[in-house]
């Protein structure tokens, strides 16, 4: 009955810093072995950290009572019992002076959860190698977490003052720090006083500006990001972190602040990318294409090597997606596999779903099945061999597609479900709806609380005209799924279109639109809910704004009705007409036609 659409809109994403987390980064520490004798044993293949000559190693002689203490302790680690490799390695680190063995001891504290301990660790390590700046940024990441806040200031200070003119890096290392104290007023308060020798630094605004955004303190927020704008006027992250504070407040005021200095640093890739998606995100889609089309331009990287830049590449596909260009949109997806085929790193799945199914739009389903074949993701592959089955019966071919579903292997109860939800699908387009009523309600005698295929059946169960089972199936699944407003909105829908019940068919339709206001297929049943209880320009509103969300065949049917008993018969035809040229097999939109005696137009 209803349909689920796909969303390939941009979002806007302004560019701002990372926090830091306890969870990521030096957190995540790898034990590096003791000495390098280690490295020999078959149960220590670990490789060595680079050293700085600063750092000078202690000469550690490898006894058989240190590699058992070094083995006990990684046993522990391994088995889950962290807290117990801590003690241990915390042990072993002052017993020896390695400052490896002391990193490998915060580690555990940290798995264990033992903040304390493993600043206790962190600090010792410091002791044994002052310079390290992992282990110094790992203590002040721990001071704020724990809120120590008279110890970390003196430390974060020093650290600004001691630093060159730029003081770039070691303001970063003061960010992440406090980005960790709990609460963020006395975190910006803190920063205040830590960056007070580089109240003229750029970079330190911009972090005060960051902290006073997580505090809530807007006018703190702005002053900042502005201050650091005049003070590095073609500073990409000053002019990005304005633009992102005055985005929800003041878009146009971003927007300009993004135009000008553009015009200034044509350049600018970060500054170009974001308006870019900003535009995108307010569906301005020509202005949106001119943007990338620029970024995709062909660049000479690092490595010499000239090549067009492939996010941009997406990002035209998926424009010319939603402007339905296929051509255009086919030639950038094209593109970007044609980039992306030299760099492992790049999953081409998307680019290849996307082409599937710019192929399908344009009945091209053999076509389609070919981009199919060529997924191998292993979470997908399964979803585009069912997809491929489906385009080779809408070519014509069902008993390929049948045979491509049966040499399916599912693994789990979600493929499952998909394969027999695929059989389904096969069935209905052979016309077999009886068969595939009897499928699912075989399949439900297994699995008797599947939503999908309780649904699917429920939806089988109407076309048959069988009412009564329709209203069970889909009543059953509200009460399986509260928040199914599929399920509701195809309930209310059903007694809607027979002219019955409409109280409670308009108390379940506004239930879904509720869950999903922007559901144009939900809109669409609003829409003719309205039209049955005689609410002519409310039904003609509400089905513009479905149809205008989604130009689909079945909604064009609806409004063009409506738009007949309205007396707007020649616009009804105009649209019957324009939506069978999309959808020219649809079922409900032939049958009104028909009713009204309208004739597609010519070729």
């Amino acid at each position: 009955m209803k349909k689920i659409a796909h969303d390939f809109s941009l979002p806007f994403l302004a560019a701002s810093h990372k926090c830091y987390s306890l969870l990521t980064g030096v957190l995540l520490i790898t034990f590096l072995g003791a000495c390098t004798n280690l490295n020999k044993q078959d149960d220590f293949k670990i490789a060595e950290p680079p050293i700085s000559k600063a750092e000078a190693l202690p000469n550690i002689d490898l006894s058989r009572g240190l590699l058992f203490q070094l083995m006990l302790s990684e046993i522990a680690a391994q088995r889950g019992s962290p807290g117990v490799a801590y003690i241990s390695y915390l042990q072993l680190a002052k017993e020896t002076q390695d400052p490896r063995i002391a990193k490998r001891a915060t580690q555990m504290a940290l798995a264990a959860g033992k903040l304390d301990a493993a600043l206790e660790a962190t600090q010792f390590w410091l002791s044994l190698s002052p310079n390290n700046r992992e282990a110094s940024q790992l203590s002040w990441a721990l001071l704020a977490r724990l809120n120590k806040i008279d110890v970390l200031e003196p430390l974060l200070s020093s650290h600004i003052k001691s630093a060159s003119k730029n003081k770039g890096s070691q303001i970063t290392d003061a960010l992440q720090a406090l980005s960790q104290i709990p609460n963020r007023s006395e975190a910006y308060a803190l920063a205040q006083r830590v960056f007070e020798s580089a109240a003229n630094n750029t970079d330190a605004q911009l972090a005060l500006a960051q902290l006073a955004y997580a505090a809530q303190l807007n006018a703190a927020t702005i002053e900042h990001a502005r201050k650091a704008l005049v003070l590095s006027p073609a500073s990409e992250k000053a002019v990005l972190i304005n633009a992102q504070l005055l985005a929800t407040k003041d878009p146009q005021a971003a927007l300009t602040i993004l135009e000008r200095f553009l015009k200034e640093q044509p350049s600018a890739r970060e500054v170009r990318l974001t308006l870019a998606r900003y535009y995108a995100n307010k569906k301005e889609v020509a202005k949106a294409q001119e943007q990338f089309e620029i970024l995709a331009k062909p660049q000479t990287l690092a490595n010499g090597i000239v090549q067009a830049d492939p996010d941009a590449l997406f990002a035209l596909g998926t424009l010319a997606m939603q402007t339905k260009d296929w051509l255009a949109a086919n030639k950038h997806f094209k593109a970007y596999l044609a980039v992306i085929a030299k760099d492992p790193t790049r999953d081409p799945l998307n680019a290849l779903l996307s082409l599937a199914t710019i192929a399908e739009e344009q009945k091209q389903f053999l076509q389609a099945v070919d981009w199919y074949e060529q997924i191998d993701t292993p979470t997908q592959f399964l979803n585009a061999q069912i997809r491929a089955a489906l385009a080779l019966s809408r070519a014509g071919q069902q008993e390929a597609a049948w045979e491509k579903l049966k040499t399916l292997k599912p693994l789990s109860a979600e493929e499952k479900t998909r394969t027999l939800l695929a059989q389904s699908q096969l069935l209905r387009d052979r016309g077999h709806y009886s068969e595939a009523f009897k499928l699912l309600t075989d399949s439900l005698k297994q699995q008797p609380n599947n939503t999908d295929l309780l649904y699917d059946r429920a939806m089988l169960a109407e076309k048959l005209n069988q009412f009564e089972e329709a209203e069970l199936g889909f009543k059953r699944i509200i009460e399986l799924k509260p928040d199914s407003a599929y399920a509701y909105n195809a309930l209310g829908y059903t007694l809607a279109d027979r002219n019955i019940r409409l109280e409670e068919a308009q108390t379940l339709i506004e239930k879904a639109v509720d869950l999903a206001p922007e559901d144009a297929f939900i809109l669409d049943s609003l829409g003719w809910l309205q039209y049955r209880q005689g609410r002519i320009q409310e039904a003609i509103k509400t089905l513009r704004k479905a149809y205008e969300l989604r130009a689909d065949a079945e909604i064009a049917a609806h409004l063009g009705e409506v738009l007949w008993v309205n007396g707007q018969q020649e616009e009804a035809q105009k649209l019957w007409r324009n939506a069978q040229k999309i959808e020219p097999n649809n079922e409900t939109l032939k049958a009104v036609m028909l009713r009204h005696q309208v004739l597609p137009s010519s070729p």
